[in-house]
């Protein structure tokens, strides 16, 4: 699963994500659009952040794997 579809899982906008991560809006759309990808440390926020919100361990796997 791609960051988009864990934030639609979610049921978050792109605003949201990028307010709660602290990023800007134009950087998490970089990173759906796959033209950038998230930095270690953002990588690692937004998996603390998917795990506060439920998604399980395998789904994580998946995701850390878009690097």
């Amino acid at each position: 699963m791609d960051i988009k579809g864990l934030r639609t899982k979610l049921g978050l906008s792109q605003q949201d994500l990028a307010v709660i991560l602290g990023i800007s809006l134009t950087t998490l759309r970089y990173w759906e659009y796959g033209t950038t990808k998230p930095s270690r440390m953002a990588r690692e926020k937004l998996q603390k952040f998917l795990k506060r919100q439920g998604i399980d361990d395998e789904e994580l796997n998946r995701w850390a794997k878009i690097r």
